[in-house]
């Protein structure tokens, strides 16, 4: 049985260090390494044994199974601006500069109108930024205020 040890930003890894799933970021998923898709197959490897609980993956295979075209989806990035005011009103906090979290989505078969619906008001960041920017392959296509 490969057990599953610990993980990082890029893979999961077993007791000796061998990368058994990556992270991939396109995807948004955990993608079993090609060299350990016949183990995953046959059930040996433990994402649950008695002290963790690693998210576990699939190959990748599968996961284009289960959403085609996944690498086609679109790249979408969303910037929220706050001042002061904006800025206290959702978080409790003041700051003495305008701040800017930026949060981006490459998983999501959204048509540009859901980007800025759904991913532009993502946690309702919207509500107290004095600005929203959303772009959807590069492109900006919001810019402003969105309520």
């Amino acid at each position: 049985m490969i057990r599953i040890s610990w993980q990082d930003a890029e893979g999961q890894y077993d007791e000796d260090g061998h990368m058994i799933a990556e992270w991939n970021e396109k995807l948004c998923s955990w993608i079993v390494c090609k060299e350990f898709e016949e183990s995953y197959y046959k059930g040996e490897i433990d994402w649950w044994g008695e002290d963790n609980d690693f998210p576990g993956a699939c190959t990748e295979k599968e996961y284009l199974d289960m959403f085609p075209g996944a690498y086609d989806y679109p790249d979408i990035m969303v910037s929220w601006t706050w001042d002061d005011e904006g800025y206290y009103k959702e978080f409790q906090e003041h700051t003495k500069e305008d701040v800017t979290y930026t949060n981006s989505w490459q998983y999501l078969n959204y048509t540009k109108e859901e980007a800025i619906n759904s991913t532009g008001k993502y946690c309702k960041f919207n509500k107290y930024a004095k600005n929203v920017k959303v772009y959807y392959n590069g492109e900006k296509i919001f810019d402003g205020v969105l309520e």
